[in-house]
């Protein structure tokens, strides 16, 4: 395992619900994967997917889990030790619900560290900080195994440019609704791409490029498309926000409560 990314041994016997210990697993088509290990720094230390979005108090974590469990097989969920707690409070671990506690710097870190655990080939990653206004479910567009990277994007609102993943694609010949993705930039002010990423599906190849450095997958999905290697977008609903601001968050709960 990468440095910095460490597995606290429990007592849980390996078919808990929440082990974190290392082992055979049962092999599964497709798993999810939400990282929540982040300090979030920018909202004093409160964890954003713990951020609620209805009346019901239901959470980010929670939206994003009720989607990814009607595509994935099991959803891994990295979490930092000092917040394992508010997520076991939620109620949200089953035999397809798993934390596994880590201490990582990076998002990408984070991934490594479940991708040595689970023994899928195929991945969804979402970011449960992170909210999208979509017809049908996005993780669902994600499942399948050919290419090997396949991105959920979204029309870019004004205010994120610069400020988010953005992604340049094409139009395909082949008559499906998938693009070629042409570009992916992270945080660049001058970039006029229209659209943004917010999740992912992917095989494990696409992690043979990653640097546990880099501070979220992003990095890696950039460099596989610079490399001139296959890789498919779905434009996957018509709004993606970040929750990861007070601003940001904000703007989510007005739109939400307007419709």
């Amino acid at each position: 395992m990468e440095k910095g990314a460490r597995f606290r041994d429990f007592t849980f016997p390996p078919n808990s619900p929440i082990w974190t210990g290392r082992g055979k697993q049962e092999t599964t088509l497709t798993h999810g994967i939400l990282p929540a290990a982040g300090h979030a720094t920018r909202l004093r230390g409160l964890p954003k997917f713990a951020l609620p979005i209805d009346d019901g108090f239901r959470t980010l974590l929670e939206w994003h889990l009720e989607q990814m469990l009607e595509t994935c097989d099991k959803v891994w969920i990295p979490i930092r030790p000092g917040t394992l707690g508010v997520v076991e409070s939620l109620d949200l671990f089953s035999d397809s619900v798993i934390a596994v506690e880590v201490e990582t710097q990076t998002m990408t870190e984070s991934v490594l560290a479940v991708l040595e655990v689970s023994t899928a080939d195929r991945f969804i990653l979402g970011m449960p900080d992170s909210y999208f206004f979509q017809s049908e479910n996005a993780y669902d567009r994600l499942r399948t195994t050919e290419p090997e990277v396949t991105v959920a994007v979204f029309p870019i609102r004004g205010n994120q440019i610069g400020r988010v993943g953005q992604v340049e694609i094409a139009n395909r010949e082949d008559g499906t609704e998938l693009f070629d993705v042409l570009s992916i930039v992270d945080k660049t002010a001058t970039c006029t791409f229209p659209y943004v990423w917010g999740a992912v599906g992917f095989g494990r190849e696409l992690m043979d490029i990653a640097n546990p450095t880099d501070p979220h997958i992003g990095y890696s999905m950039a460099r596989w498309v610079s490399q001139n290697r296959l890789t498919s977008a779905t434009v996957a609903g018509t709004a993606y926000y970040d929750c990861g601001t007070p601003e940001e968050y904000w703007s989510l709960l007005k739109r939400i409560h307007r419709n």
